[in-house]
């Protein structure tokens, strides 16, 4: 009787022990997704900006304007002027505050990487200083002279 017993329990407890396994479920699946992007370079600049009146011989104050980084990775950012109606646009002079003062076709300056989802900025001062300028005589006036000045960014990482 007591092997009957013996056998009646180890029969009960693997019984049990099955029941558990098929009974209890203690596991479940996570799916993750994510997109992976990789280095973009990407600025924005304003469409215009007005300087106002200028003379030869002036030193006018400065203008401000927000470079916006909107990429996902630290940007060199270079300049060169295009489609001039007047050379007084080569004295277009930026300064950020943090580096020297430089003309148009000689300015660089650095923006670092936004955060995830976010922007980072910098603002940057501009002027035409024609304090020193030695070029064609201004002798009429020219309204509504216009430039453009191409902001190039590159990957700076």
């Amino acid at each position: 009787m007591v092997y009957n017993r013996k056998v009646i329990l180890f029969i009960l407890s693997l019984l049990f022990i099955a029941m558990l396994i098929f009974l209890v479920k203690a596991n479940d699946i996570l799916t993750v997704k994510a997109d992976i992007i990789g280095p973009r370079v990407s600025i924005q600049v304003p469409d215009e900006i007005d300087l106002g009146n200028i003379s030869n011989g002036d030193t006018p104050s400065w203008m401000n304007f927000t470079i916006n980084n909107t990429g996902n990775v630290k940007v060199r950012i270079t300049s060169e002027l295009i489609n001039s109606d007047h050379e007084v646009f080569n004295y277009t002079e930026f300064d950020t505050t943090t580096e020297a003062i430089r003309r148009v076709d000689n300015f660089t300056t650095t923006i670092n990487k936004p955060s995830l989802g976010d922007i980072t900025s910098k603002n940057i001062n501009v002027r035409i200083n024609l304090e020193d300028y030695n070029g064609t005589a201004i002798t009429e006036d020219i309204l509504d002279a216009t430039a453009q000045i191409r902001f190039l960014a590159m990957d700076a990482t």
